[in-house]
């Protein structure tokens, strides 16, 4: 009787139709070497980001939405989707094992050599790894997400201390959503400041990475960890919360890893002056985005005045760097013109002639770089040059969205390499010495009004307050 119902059960799992979601534990490398050494502030980021594979986005990687319903916009609709259909996670776990391996890390060569095709191979020495908090910590009721992506990220910062990689993994997504942006896991309105318990389970997330990524085994490759990608709070006090988040994880993380914390901006750089200074809080950072194409004012430049308004973010940024120590998040692409860019169903600005002052059409803009005419091409190398110059100057480096897409040409790292407007090595300036301009366009503009230094030192201490109990 045993034995017969071990054939049955052996049968049963043979017949499961739906495939295991973990990642193959023969893909996870034999290493020796550790990551090196990485001095924050003295050795600049020169870093790619691994958009769309951990945390879906709808303009990465279109071919996982462009066949569902028109509601899916986002990893909340997408998962809410899947879970009405047979084995949910077969989809998402494809491509988890697929759109990111251990070949896109590896350094093959000993010389930077486009042909190597690997991200330690042509000279970047750090991946900004993008996870939401769905894989970190339990779900809640109604919460459809799929888990499941942290085991992969596991996988993927194994592949990067074998290959001589930094990480920065970075929390795009935080319960409510930090900025109602589909690269949050869920478009719509920016609820994560609607409740504390929201940040606890953030905070909660954010100490499972530091927990984890502490472990020996991991050859110290994960540097650095980001408390919150792209946060946009709406108003005063929604920023003062904000606040109030970075400062309790702070002394959450502290308690188990010296790794040093990523901010993410909100408002000008200029609202964080003092904030989590030394010697009080050691090893802080804060991420900046710098992506003209997406506000209504700079995608009105054109390519002169674009590198003029890039130029302009020195003196900020460096200001900044004094501060705390500053990386940008960067792309060579000078238009929103990749499908979906602003979300499924949203249409790009620069398409539209009304709306820009140097009009023109997207058909040569995005999608297949073989469409590029040389002017654009010429347009994308002189933005990386001088993105990378004034960053590596008045910074502490970039990183660049993406490595990979699927149909957004102009963001990704890996094409730039082959068709030429990312030089090889990656420091060269094959268009001259940038920033050569008689003046310079200064950045100006706010994402956020800035808190009154009182209302947020009650908050840090009611944060405080509640990781005590």
């Amino acid at each position: 009787m045993i034995a017969i119902l071990l054939l049955l059960f052996a049968a049963l799992a043979a017949a499961d139709p739906c495939p295991p979601i973990t990642p193959d534990p023969a893909l996870r490398p034999n290493f020796t070497i550790q990551a090196p050494a990485f001095a924050w502030n003295v050795d600049k980021v020169r870093g790619v980001t691994l958009g769309g594979w951990l945390v879906l986005e709808p303009w990465i990687t279109p071919s996982l939405f462009a066949s569902k319903p028109d509601w899916v916009v986002d990893e909340w609709t997408y998962a809410a989707y899947w879970r009405t259909q047979p084995c949910p996670a077969a989809e998402l776990a494809a491509h988890w094992k697929s759109f990111y391996t251990a070949a896109d890390f590896q350094r093959c060569g000993g010389a930077w050599d486009v042909t190597d095709g690997s991200i330690a191979g042509v000279g970047l020495n750090t991946v900004r790894i993008p996870i939401g908090y769905w894989s970190l910590v339990p779900l809640t009721s109604g919460e459809p997400y799929l888990p499941g992506a942290f085991e992969y990220l596991k996988l993927a910062v194994t592949w990067a201390a074998a290959s001589n990689l930094k990480v920065i993994v970075d929390l795009y997504g935080a319960p409510g959503s930090q900025n109602g942006r589909d690269s949050s896991g869920r478009r719509g309105e920016a609820e994560f400041y609607s409740n504390w318990t929201n940040a606890e389970r953030a905070t909660a997330a954010v100490v499972a990475l530091a927990t984890e990524f502490a472990k020996p085994a991991y050859g110290g490759a994960v540097a650095t960890i980001g408390l919150l990608h792209d946060p946009r709070p709406a108003a005063a006090w929604q920023l003062e919360w904000l606040r109030g988040y970075y400062n309790a994880t702070y002394y959450a993380v502290r308690n188990v890893s010296a790794v040093t914390l990523l901010l993410g901006s909100a408002g000008p750089l200029g609202a964080w002056e003092g904030f989590m200074r030394p010697p009080a809080y050691q090893g802080v950072g804060i991420s900046e985005p710098i992506l003209p194409m997406l506000d209504p004012a700079t995608l009105q430049y054109g390519a002169t005045d674009a590198l003029r308004y890039i130029c302009g973010r020195n003196d900020t940024l460096a200001r900044s760097s004094r501060n705390l120590w500053t990386v940008v998040e960067m792309s060579a692409a000078s238009t929103d013109c990749a499908r979906w860019l602003r979300g499924r169903g949203v249409g790009a600005a620069y398409d539209n002639a009304s709306a820009v002052r140097y009009p023109a059409s997207c058909a040569d803009r995005s999608g297949s770089p073989g469409g590029f005419g040389a002017a654009y091409t010429a347009t994308l190398g002189a933005g990386f040059e001088t993105q990378t110059y004034v960053y590596e100057q008045a910074a502490s480096g970039w990183t660049f969205c993406c490595w990979n897409t699927e149909a957004a040409a102009d963001w990704s790292f890996a094409l730039g390499l082959v068709y030429g407007w990312i030089p090889v090595p990656i420091t060269a300036k094959p268009h001259g010495k940038p920033c050569n301009f008689s003046s310079f366009i200064e950045a100006g503009g706010s994402r956020a009004a800035v808190p009154g230094a009182g209302a947020l030192a009650a908050l840090a201490a009611a944060a405080a307050a509640l990781l005590a109990l």
